[in-house]
């Protein structure tokens, strides 16, 4: 049984450039659609987009998801397709034996003859996972967190008994802080030399045992070990949600908003317990799923503080707004959290099909002005499978265009009104379909996507056919290769379409290694090279500087030749990947151009750096 641990928690402030859909964006969208289906017992369909996923992934499964694909076979009656996935993720290690033998989605597969056959397999993973982990490591970790959890799992009575500012709550925290001392030091000397241990070297509560110390620690010992935390949660080392909260505390100890809520601090007008400010405060629940941390108002119940629900916001009221084309609602986000129609309304003849302009009912309208070049896909998903919605889709390169979807001159690119069936009733739009119409009756629901261009505007209308007479549960967007601007501080690393870096601007190649004191690339680098290969296979006529960086250390003489062969040797990974070598170019500045100072191993890791500048076309 795991020990509980008292978290005094207290992220995510990824760096710059606006997100277009990477191919890893995309996965997670599929991934995300996938258990949108799950949630709402459409098993079939989730299994189908699980499978959808892994296939746009090239078949590499994350044992997680090859995992949460099997739940939802198993669920759907499809016994065969759930050994699939599970035979999968075992051949590839996977040994949660605990997981595989109580998750109550998969009970029906136990009565099956090749369980046994799987448990054998998960077993032996497991046994040889344990027997690759550092059992003294793991003993002098256990020793640590009991000794940081020791006195902190009394904070809460000692608070109700005595009070915040009472001695003895000072002198508990007085203890604590030399605990946390003592702690530190024993951390640090493991992370200096070993850097960050994850629980194929450790087990998962040692390496959660790293995250709590230094998550206790103070805000300049953060900063430092950050960096590692963030490099640890990319090659699957450290969870995302450490990364979340380590984040957070980071921020608001830089006086900034934190990104997910879980500092809790305590407000000085009235003692209680409350949450730091937090950015963008309506999506926060939509930030914390996506790394798979409960919602907030759960989250703070452990300070008894209550959130209390802004009033909800009708999107759609009666009768008035997105009823007509010209009151269509802009769409900036990729996921459009519950919609409905409105019934009985239509001011407008709006639209035209082989019978001319027709007056709408049970309709709503969207508008979407795209910022780059793709392909628009999206699933309409019911918040009720027995629901069954219809959409028109325009694309308008001009005014001329939209005077005439108002004067019904102008007919749709696609539409889309069979009943969909086997898809528990989504429709939308698919890379998968060659159809660019459907009509009335039952279908595949999916027609073609729709390639547009940078600056067109495109107009959807989603309408439940009032011949059902009853009304609607309400339905869910999700946009797949439209991916609108994001607020600053939320937006991620550098991705492919981002049209809006100017020219000269540097920005630094992240995670990007080299052998030491060698031009020679880490297979490391890979991922983040890849990132920059999209980039410029999204933006053709781009053409960048490649320029690389030492600290002081050694004869600047070879500091410019190894800056300078650094960077030629990311131009040669670049062209070996089908770019322009003539879009390319290098140099080498050696240590002439510092962005810290040269006197701290903290600086001079961050002048040893390669970067690259966009040039003026």
């Amino acid at each position: 049984m795991m020990k509980k641990i008292v978290f005094i928690l207290c992220f995510l402030v990824l760096k710059t450039i606006l997100v277009a859909q990477t191919p890893a964006a995309r996965y997670a969208a599929f991934i995300k659609k996938a258990d949108t289906f799950y949630r709402v017992k459409n098993y079939k369909t989730s299994g189908q987009t699980y499978t959808q996923a892994f296939k746009f992934n090239h078949w590499k499964i994350p044992q997680s998801d090859g995992f949460n694909a099997a739940c939802s076979w198993t669920l759907a009656d499809q016994a065969d397709s759930a050994f699939a996935y599970l035979d999968i993720i075992a051949t590839a290690g996977y040994s949660k034996y605990d997981q595989l033998t109580t998750d109550h989605d998969l009970q029906s597969l136990h009565r099956d003859k090749r369980w046994k056959k799987l448990l054998a397999v998960v077993t032996d993973n497991k046994a040889k996972e344990e027997a690759k982990l550092n059992k003294p490591l793991i003993a002098e970790l256990d020793t640590i967190l009991d000794h940081d959890q020791k006195y902190r799992a009394k904070i809460n009575d000692t608070k109700q008994n005595y009070g915040a500012d009472s001695k003895e709550m000072k002198a508990l925290w007085r203890t604590i802080n030399e605990n946390d001392s003592i702690d530190l030091l024993k951390v640090k000397t493991i992370l200096d030399r070993d850097g960050w241990l994850g629980p194929d070297v450790v087990g998962e509560e040692g390496s959660e045992t790293l995250f709590l110390v230094i998550q206790h620690s103070d805000q300049k010992t953060q900063e430092k070990y950050l960096p590692m935390v963030r490099e640890a949660v990319e090659d699957g080392r450290a969870s995302a949600g450490m990364l979340a909260l380590l984040e957070d505390r980071v921020a608001v100890k830089q006086g900034k908003k934190q990104i997910y809520g879980s500092q809790i601090v305590t407000d000085p007008k009235t003692g209680k317990d409350t949450i730091a400010p937090v950015e963008d405060f309506a999506n926060v629940n939509k930030r914390r799923a996506a790394i798979g941390l409960e919602p907030l108002e759960e989250y703070v119940k452990q300070w008894n503080i209550v959130l209390k629900k802004a009033p909800e916001k009708r999107l759609i009221p009666n009768g008035i707004a997105n009823s007509d084309f010209s009151t269509a609602m802009e769409i900036h986000d990729s996921i459009i959290d519950l919609q409905n129609v409105t019934t009985g309304f239509g001011k407008q003849l709006d639209y035209a099909f082989g019978n001319g302009c027709k007056r709408e009912t049970n309709s709503a309208w969207y508008k979407i002005t795209v910022p780059y070049d793709t392909i628009i896909t999206f699933d309409l998903v019911p918040n009720d499978p027995k629901d069954d919605y219809d959409f028109i889709f325009f694309k308008c390169p001009d005014k001329t265009c939209i005077d005439g979807i108002s004067s019904c001159k102008v007919g749709p690119d696609r539409f889309c009104f069979s009943i969909n069936f086997d898809k528990s009733a989504s429709t939308g739009l698919s890379l998968y379909s060659n159809e660019t119409a459907l009509n009335c009756g039952p279908g595949d629901g999916y027609v073609a996507g729709l390639p547009v261009k940078a600056g067109e505007t495109c107009y959807l209308m989603v309408n439940f056919p009032e011949f059902y007479h009853r009304t609607s549960k309400g339905f869910t967007l999700y946009f797949y290769n439209y991916w609108p601007q994001k607020p600053e501080r939320l937006k991620s690393k550098p991705s492919a379409r981002s049209k809006v870096i100017p020219a000269k601007k540097t920005i630094v190649l992240e995670n990007v290694l080299f052998v030491s004191d060698k031009t020679v690339l880490l297979k490391e680098s890979n991922a983040a090279l890849d990132k920059l290969v999209s980039f410029l296979q999204s933006n053709k006529n781009m053409k960048i500087e490649i320029r690389g960086h030492t600290d002081n250390t050694g004869d600047e003489k070879k500091n410019q030749k190894l800056s300078e062969g650094r960077a030629k040797a990311i131009v040669d990974y670049l062209v070996s990947k089908k770019i322009d070598k003539s879009r390319l170019s290098y140099k080498g500045f050696g240590s002439t151009q510092p962005i810290a100072s040269n006197d701290n191993d903290e600086g001079k890791q961050k002048n040893r750096r390669v970067e690259f500048i966009i040039l003026p076309n």
